[in-house]
This record gives structure tokens, C-alpha cells and sequence, in this order.
């Protein structure tokens, strides 16, 4: 990972987007640790910050698990989970990403695009 010293400069916008999640009561959770087989869970190259390996983790440690929909292989009983319960994990990955940014880039102005974002439901 690099430091917020070694990127680009902020542009000056209009939006403060620090300001807007505060507006929108989103608290950010703490940046997440490198799980399973990755080692960081971001990089920074030239203008470009890479993200990857985020989980829906919640800020007491735990790992949101299951199936979306009617259970599944690893459903003991069959039930899955909500449409709601998948929406707010994948939220909580989200969040678990613009935290991510946060931390390495010291203000969350500083991003300018998203060019990619990649994500997968267990449904």
C-alpha cells in the first residue's frame, strides 16, 4: 500500500463526500485486515488505487455467511436468508471498500472515478 502522501492531489468539487455520508448518518466501520488468501486488500499505482478481497464484516468482528434466497448446500435447515439480509450484506461490503479508501487516501475527496466495481451474492 502506498501512502496518502504518494497520490495525486485532491481536485477541488463541489460535493465533500465525508460530509455527505455524515449528512446521511452512514458511519464508516474500521478498515478491514486482509482475510483468506490475500495479503493486502488494496494498492496504489500511478493516479489508480486497487481494492480488493472485502467481505461483508460487521464492526464487532463478524462475518455476515449464508444463501440468499431458499438456502442452499450449506443450509442446515433450508432457509436462506432474506433479500433484505443480502442487501445490507452487501452494503456492509461496500462500506467495508470506502473505508478501505478512506485509510489510504487520508480524505475520501480524493477520489475522482470509480472505474470497476466487482461483486458476488450468494444466491
Amino acid at each position: 500500500t502506498s501512502s496518502p502522501s504518494s497520490l495525486p492531489p485532491i481536485s477541488s468539487r463541489s460535493i465533500h463526500i465525508e460530509k455527505k455520508l455524515k449528512d446521511l448518518k452512514i458511519t464508516l466501520p474500521p478498515p478491514p485486515q486482509p482475510k483468506a488468501n490475500y495479503n493486502i486488500v488494496c494498492h496504489a499505482s500511478s493516479n489508480m488505487l486497487y481494492i480488493s478481497g472485502h467481505l461483508p464484516i460487521t464492526n464487532d468482528g463478524e462475518l455476515l455467511t449464508g444463501v440468499v434466497g431458499g438456502g442452499g448446500p450449506e443450509s442446515d435447515d433450508g432457509d436462506g436468508k432474506s433479500i433484505e439480509e443480502g442487501y445490507a450484506a452487501a452494503r456492509l461490503a461496500a462500506l467495508n471498500m470506502v473505508s478501505t479508501m478512506k485509510e489510504q487516501l487520508g480524505d475520501l475527496d480524493r477520489v475522482e472515478q470509480v472505474v470497476k466495481v466487482f461483486g458476488i451474492v450468494n444466491s
